[in-house]
């Protein structure tokens, strides 16, 4: 398994878990893939499936906003895979790591959590956010062996 730079003959190899099938024609849009390219999205590659496609925007010089779309394929390798990007993120050299959820998509709570991300909006969440206008949950995880003296 290889964390590698996000290629968009990537998504040739790619099936999108269907809680996340909403992002599918934003990831086919050639415009979007050149966005990615640019802003340092990464795959996570195994036996020539892609599991995962994910990244980090800058939001400022101590936070980033964390994002991924995880294939149908993952299986029993959802572990291994959740190892890669916790560490990953916390060798970003982020301070701050944010990452929204959806407020129904279960699956997304408890990997959030996993990785070590706390719920910062536990009671109403941020309505009206995402490509939907849904209820998403704001997550953050904090690397403070990143602050510098």
């Amino acid at each position: 398994m290889m964390l590698v730079k996000f290629n968009p003959a990537h998504l040739n190899y790619f099936s999108i878990q269907k809680e996340q099938g909403y992002m599918s024609g934003l990831m086919e849009d050639e415009s979007y893939q050149e966005l990615m390219v640019s802003n340092g999205a990464m795959s996570i590659v195994s036996g020539g499936r892609v599991l995962l496609i994910g990244g980090v925007l800058a939001k400022t010089t101590t936070t980033g906003e964390a994002w991924s779309v995880l294939s149908c394929e993952i299986g029993r390798e959802f572990v291994t895979v959740s190892r890669i990007v916790h560490d990953f993120l916390m060798q970003s050299g982020y301070i701050r790591m944010e990452t929204a959820v959806r407020r129904d998509y279960v699956k997304g709570h408890r990997w959030a959590k996993l990785l070590g991300f706390v719920n910062e909006t536990p009671s109403s969440g941020m309505r009206y956010y995402g490509l939907n206008l849904q209820t998403y949950d704001m997550y953050a995880l904090y690397n403070v062996g990143a602050i510098k003296q």
